[in-house]
């Protein structure tokens, strides 16, 4: 009896040290054999969602964004064609730290990451189709990405304020 339960312990302790060791691959893509037609439909940009960026409260740029739902967030642009000159946001209202990733993704995306504070603290260039982590360069509150290009043609630095024009129902987040 004294070994059973020592052998029941010992792989509860290395259930519990796998699962702490994982990364959060929450808001990474699935596989697109697991992407259904009916959830690429529902992803499918509103064009009422759009952020606008400011420095020194100059409005520099507005772009329109793609809010997806929380539970579609590992999907993102993966399986896309193409995007056209819009961007998608992801929103993280408890803060994130988690890497993106560009697995199934078919075009190069640029990536900022925001702060609390709306402000962006990183940029980075993804490209397509690769399983290289992206890092933010620390806690983050929403991450958008972007045609690869688009924040320089725009004039996007790091620092920049990020204004969110959304209704939080419309994106699954309570208010």
């Amino acid at each position: 009896m004294r070994s059973l339960v020592l052998i029941f312990v010992c792989a509860s302790l290395v259930s519990c040290s796998n699962s702490l060791s994982q990364q959060d691959k929450s808001h990474q893509p699935v596989e697109p054999s697991v992407i259904s037609v009916q959830v690429m439909e529902k992803s499918m940009p509103n064009t009422n969602f759009y952020v606008e960026f400011v420095r020194d409260k100059n409005t520099l740029s507005k772009l329109y964004v793609e809010i997806p739902l929380p539970r579609e967030y590992s999907i993102g642009f993966s399986g896309r064609n193409a995007i056209g000159d819009q961007g998608m946001l992801f929103l993280y209202p408890n803060g994130q730290t988690g890497p993106f990733w560009m697995k199934n993704t078919h075009f190069n995306l640029d990536i900022a990451w925001i702060d609390s504070n709306n402000k962006i603290m990183g940029i980075d260039t993804m490209l397509a189709d690769t399983e290289k982590y992206h890092y933010p360069p620390r806690r983050y509150f929403a991450a958008l990405e972007v045609p690869e290009g688009w924040y320089i043609r725009n004039g996007i630095q790091i620092g920049d304020t990020v204004n969110f024009h959304y209704d939080p129902e419309d994106v699954g987040l309570k208010q």
